[in-house]
């Protein structure tokens, strides 16, 4: 993956971040945000646990980056229920809010000033001249999956730096299944564990969680 320039790897961790959540919104009217939510989160967390098979980390500020990072990425995952009251470009439009403020905020470049506002320019062009409604719940919800998905960037550079490969990353993920899967369990029970729900689920898994968060790990 390192062969590739960073700008191509993030590219490529938003299409599949795009694909995996369209087909989780389609997935979410059979089992609800919360059946999505711990299917994605629990099925990406068994498949990097056991290619990585990470070491435990030793000291307490490894400890403290591990659980930060994973509840970042269960926060993210409010987009799900956001999937439930808005249209997914919108949903997806306001997520990105979180990335493209980090961007604007660490900037050090006019060039990357300029880039950050032309995308909000463009997340504003999306939706706004519509004059629209859409339930406020929704895009509070997404507005805070945004500001975890930029929680996340910050953490995962940070991660990435105490270990090699995804090691970091497995770990962050089964603590944000720890904290994701017991609710939707508890709201679908055994309908998760359907062949037709599981092998869905396993999509999304791969496609927004597995490989975008590896490509964005090896990007930053």
């Amino acid at each position: 993956m390192n062969r590739f320039p960073a700008p191509a790897l993030m590219l490529g961790s938003v299409l599949s971040i795009q694909f995996g959540q369209a087909i989780g919104k389609q997935l979410a009217g059979t089992v609800g945000a919360a059946g999505v939510v711990a299917l994605r989160l629990g099925l990406a967390a068994a498949l990097l646990l056991l290619l990585h098979r990470p070491a435990l980390p030793r000291s307490r500020t490894d400890i403290g980056v591990i659980l930060g990072f994973g509840t970042a990425i269960a926060g993210m995952n409010l987009i799900y229920p956001a999937l439930t009251l808005l249209p997914l470009g919108l949903a997806s439009a306001l997520q990105l809010l979180g990335p493209i403020t980090l961007a604007l905020l660490t900037s050090r470049r006019v060039l990357d000033a300029g880039c950050a506002v032309l995308a909000a320019g463009g997340v504003w062009l999306f939706y706004a001249p519509s004059g629209a409604r859409f339930p406020l719940g929704g895009v509070l919800l997404a507005l805070a999956s945004g500001a975890c998905m930029a929680a996340y960037l910050l953490l995962s550079k940070q991660a990435g730096t105490k270990s090699t490969g995804g090691g970091a990353l497995a770990l962050a993920l089964a603590w944000a299944a720890a904290l994701t899967v017991p609710l939707g369990m508890m709201q679908q029970g055994t309908h998760l564990l359907s062949p037709r729900i599981l092998l869905t689920g396993l999509l999304v898994a791969v496609l927004s969680a597995v490989l975008p968060y590896s490509l964005e790990l090896a990007a930053l």
